[in-house]
């Protein structure tokens, strides 16, 4: 794992979205720490972790998806409990679509203090339990751990 911290802010206010998390750059890392083919209902990264969907993890990912995407944007996936206060549902009622929490097929849902779109959050019973970040709006901070 990586001898760094990471936090995802806010392009338009620096708001700090996430806690300090240590981010998951190698398909052997994202292997040994998190569920990437978990079931619904689960969260794929645990408490504490940032999984960048990029590079050698997205293609090893997708390759064993059945029908992937055939030009895939890379991510940034995060617990939902690493998510900060600061980070809120979007008043757009369209975005909030799902039954038992939000399924996040309808663009960004989440929303920073200042009213930037942040990201998506999947908490529905039928996805898995997730916030990726919207990269238009956010930016990472990444620290030498000490």
């Amino acid at each position: 794992m990586s001898l760094t911290t990471t936090a995802l802010f806010c392009l338009a206010c620096n708001a700090r979205l996430t806690n300090w998390l240590k981010p998951i750059r190698s398909a052997r890392a994202a292997r040994d720490h998190c569920k990437l083919n978990c079931n619904a209902g689960e969260a794929p990264v645990p408490v504490g972790l940032a999984l960048m969907m990029e590079g050698e993890v997205l293609r090893e990912y997708l390759g064993s998806r059945r029908n992937p995407p055939s030009n895939p944007a890379p991510q940034s996936w995060i617990n939902l409990a690493d998510i900060s206060a600061c980070v809120s549902r979007t008043k757009n009622a369209m975005r909030l679509s799902g039954c038992c929490g939000l399924d996040g097929l309808d663009g960004p849902n989440r929303v920073c203090r200042c009213g930037a779109e942040v990201g998506t959050e999947h908490s529905d019973c039928c996805t898995r339990h997730l916030f990726v970040a919207h990269p238009p709006t956010t930016y990472w901070i990444t620290e030498p751990q000490d």
